[in-house]
């Protein structure tokens, strides 16, 4: 079972905590580097189970949430405290720097 949650638009907001750390992954089966990042944050959540939130939308299946939070690329990590989107991580990094930028959340 994944640790990273999938998320609709009938349960984003229910499901992403409106306090505390989230990161959002923003990804489409046919983006060839969004599962690069899918394997690093499937590891980061593991490692960081209970502090950090850690969310995918399929952009295909749920535009409107893309639309929502004005993703224009694949694939796009949104880093979320209390609700609100404080950085914005666009393309392929390596997994030290996503995990640098879940530290910071907390």
């Amino acid at each position: 079972m994944s640790a990273v949650r999938a998320l609709t638009a009938a349960d984003f907001d229910a499901l992403v905590p409106a306090s505390g750390a989230a990161v959002i992954d923003f990804w489409s089966e046919f983006c060839a580097p969004c599962a690069e990042v899918a394997a690093s944050l499937e590891a980061l959540a593991a490692e960081h189970e209970g502090a950090v939130f850690i969310g995918k939308v399929d952009v295909v299946a749920e535009p409107a949430l893309a639309a929502r939070f004005e993703v224009a690329a694949l694939p796009t990590l949104l880093f979320l405290r209390d609700g609100a989107v404080v950085r914005r991580m666009v393309g392929v990094r390596p997994r030290s720097h996503i995990a640098r930028e879940m530290a910071a959340l907390a």
